[in-house]
């Protein structure tokens, strides 16, 4: 028997994720997605999306702005039980930042992301 796209999947970081793909839906085993939207239009919705086999028992979007093309830039972040430890992993799914001159845009976009990080403990 062929392996199938994902068999054994547990965390999943799509870019450029469009709702009306269903990518989720492609894949054999039951996920959880974690949709944060970035660029949208009248036909479609994009973002990163973030699929796991477990709900993630936190959920936060961030979204950052394209200083030139004033495109959003969508980051999720989610927060993952591990088996068999009490700790829980913190995983970032993120849409960076890359049209601008210099770095400030970029570093507020992970500062952002910072903040959140400095509240977790584990992985």
């Amino acid at each position: 028997m062929q392996p199938q796209l994902a068999d054994d999947i547990h965390l999943a970081f799509i870019q450029e994720a469009a709702v009306e793909a269903a990518i989720a839906q492609t894949i054999p085993a039951p996920l959880y997605q974690a949709f944060a939207a970035g660029y949208t239009t009248d036909d479609t919705e994009t973002g990163v999306l973030t699929l796991s086999t477990s709900t993630p028992s936190l959920h936060c979007n961030l979204t950052a702005w394209e200083p030139w093309l004033g495109t959003p830039k969508a980051t999720s972040i989610t927060e993952h039980p591990i088996r068999g430890r009490s700790e829980r992993l913190l995983a970032v799914n993120m849409h960076a930042v890359n049209f601008a001159v210099g770095l400030d845009e970029f570093r507020a976009q992970v500062h952002a992301i910072g903040a959140v990080l400095d509240n977790h403990t584990g992985p």
